[in-house]
């Protein structure tokens, strides 16, 4: 699974959590974190002030993969530190496979 995205400030995270189609030990999930992604989108009081120039290089995306057993159920989520701490996804990629009829 791949996650794209950017977070408000520098230092994001993504959580992800996953229930697996096989469970090895009972009532536990799969869980996975990705610390210090550092893409961090334009934000809307620096663009209102004209802030934001074509050499102001602090926007860009950050990715982060995640190799996870086939579940049945996946949750993600992200943030970031600092005054505004969310994370704004742009696209999560996943392997989609067809279940046996």
């Amino acid at each position: 699974m791949t996650v794209i995205g950017s977070g408000c400030s520098t230092n994001a995270y993504l959580i992800v959590e996953a229930e697996p189609w096989v469970w090895k030990y009972p009532r536990t999930a799969v869980r996975m974190m990705k610390l210090d992604l550092w893409g961090v989108h334009v934000r809307g009081d620096a663009w209102s002030r004209g802030r934001t120039t074509e050499d102001w290089n602090d926007a860009g995306l950050s990715c982060a993969r995640f190799d996870i057993p086939e579940s049945r159920k996946v949750i993600v989520g992200g943030g970031s530190h600092g005054g505004d701490p969310h994370y704004c996804f742009r696209m999560i990629r996943l392997d989609i496979v067809e279940a046996d009829r």
